[in-house]
């Protein structure tokens, strides 16, 4: 299978702003630099806000940004 390389930015634009800051489960965790399983604690914990649509679960950005923040130390 062959991977297609987007180079037009008006192009990237588009595809990024298609689901404005909705992320599934592996984006989240490629985004926060954590593993899948990761993200599963912390939804258990309730440290990351989510919805869930039957056994789809997505994240808004904004709001994930917003509460880690206030996990902040300094």
């Amino acid at each position: 299978m062959r991977t297609r390389v987007i180079t037009d930015t008006a192009t990237k634009q588009a595809i990024d702003g298609a689901n404005e800051g909705l992320l599934n489960k592996s984006e989240l965790a490629v985004k926060l630099r954590i593993s899948k399983r990761t993200v599963d604690a912390w939804m258990k914990n309730k440290r990351l806000p989510f919805i869930k649509v039957g056994k789809t679960v997505r994240f808004r950005w904004p709001d994930v940004l917003e509460k880690l923040q206030t996990f902040r130390v300094n």
